[in-house]
């Protein structure tokens, strides 16, 4: 129990660290005028490379205790990176020619 406690508390901390640093640097690039180039080292660095590091720990370890710490993490990870990117560059707004349902 102690050890699955502090797997969670450990992957909190990660899934937050990263998070942080992802908000943050798509704040800089916006800051300075070159939010899609902020938004692809998010995606590289903050997502690809905050998760690879999940997975390569995921598959080390082995237990199944840090396996389930490692996907909570991972979601927190993604949905805080999804929301981030939205709320940044306010793409969740699709422009449809026609609604949705209609007879051409």
């Amino acid at each position: 129990m102690i050890e699955t406690t502090g797997f969670a508390l450990a992957s909190l901390a990660y899934s937050v660290a990263v998070s942080s640093g992802s908000m943050a640097t798509a704040a800089y690039f916006n800051q300075i005028h070159h939010l899609p180039l902020g938004h692809t080292l998010v995606l590289l660095v903050w997502c690809g490379l905050g998760t690879g590091f999940l997975a390569y720990a995921k598959q080390k370890l082995g237990k199944p205790a840090f396996n389930t710490a490692c996907s909570l993490a991972c979601m927190v990870i993604f949905v805080n990176l999804i929301r981030d990117g939205i709320w940044a560059e306010a793409s969740c707004l699709i422009y449809r020619e026609h609604p949705i349902g209609s007879i051409q």
